[in-house]
């Protein structure tokens, strides 16, 4: 015998099936209310086919959901359509959530979407997930979790010292060398900067961790070729020293005006004497 009116042309998969209620049970015909909350499909079907063998020879049967209401994720941050997203029997990835809220942003950053779950916050590189195939960055997402996707705001680095323009630099959705900054800031100044003292500053992660300190000998045009390769990370401040020649100068700049102010003085004597 049919325990429920089969899905047809007259009536939905949703409405011919049984709806979970809060406490996680379902009521069945001849097996009464069963436990089915946490339960995966092949365990809700042998555990009905072992109830409903007391009463029927060899029950044949087939679970499925059909229809999901409980589960969902929210996505937020600088994607078209923030929002929740529902969790069907299609398993459903960071990437999927992404695309199925209309897409990041121009402004957004997915090379650090944090994914939140159960209280605990975790930074995904999912551009390194399209770019180079790095799977595990994607996901695959659980009833409950939060996702985010930043805005570009910090991914920025610092040029400073003896450039033609110190600037603040947002990087690239791909990233952004050492070179790259360089040449945004209109290259190292000629005239004080010393190409051989290139420094690229970075702070380790958390509060008691050293800062690094990175060191490029840029003074010949093939080792300008390691900037190239030389990646750099948001909020790395990159300096360019000065040159002794350039110390020399900035001190004469500085005293220049008493330099002048002594020697008009001593001109005034001597024009009395």
């Amino acid at each position: 015998p049919e325990l429920t009116i089969p899905a047809g042309s007259e009536r939905s998969a949703d409405s011919s099936g049984h709806r979970v209620r809060p406490d996680g049970t379902i009521f069945f015909p001849y097996v009464g209310t069963v436990q089915v909350g946490g339960k995966t499909l092949e365990e809700i079907r042998t555990l009905l086919t072992t109830k409903l063998s007391r009463y029927i020879q060899d029950p044949q049967l087939d679970v499925s959901v059909a229809a999901y209401r409980s589960q969902k994720v929210h996505v937020t941050g600088e994607i078209a359509k923030p929002g929740i997203l529902p969790i069907t029997d299609t398993p459903l990835t960071l990437l999927d959530a992404v695309a199925a809220s209309g897409g990041e942003n121009p402004e957004a950053d997915l090379s650090r979407v944090i994914l939140t779950r159960n209280g605990q916050r975790e930074v995904l590189d999912l551009q390194a997930a399209l770019a180079e195939g790095l799977i595990g960055y994607n996901r695959l997402l659980r009833d409950g979790d939060l996702v985010h996707v930043p805005d570009r705001s910090t991914r920025k680095v610092f040029v400073m010292g003896e450039v033609e323009k110190q600037s603040v630099q947002l990087m690239q959705k791909t990233g952004m060398s050492l070179a790259e900054a360089l040449g945004q800031a209109g290259g190292v100044d000629k005239k004080v900067g010393d190409g051989s003292r290139i420094f690229v500053l970075r702070a380790g992660h958390g509060s008691d961790a050293p800062v690094e300190a990175f060191n490029l000998n840029a003074s010949t045009p093939e080792a300008m070729l390691l900037a190239t390769r030389f990646e750099l990370e948001p909020l790395d401040i990159v300096y360019v020293d000065i040159t002794g020649l350039g110390q020399w100068n900035n001190i004469i700049t500085q005293l220049w005006p008493t330099i002048q102010s002594v020697r008009y003085i001593a001109d005034t004597v001597n024009t009395v004497e």
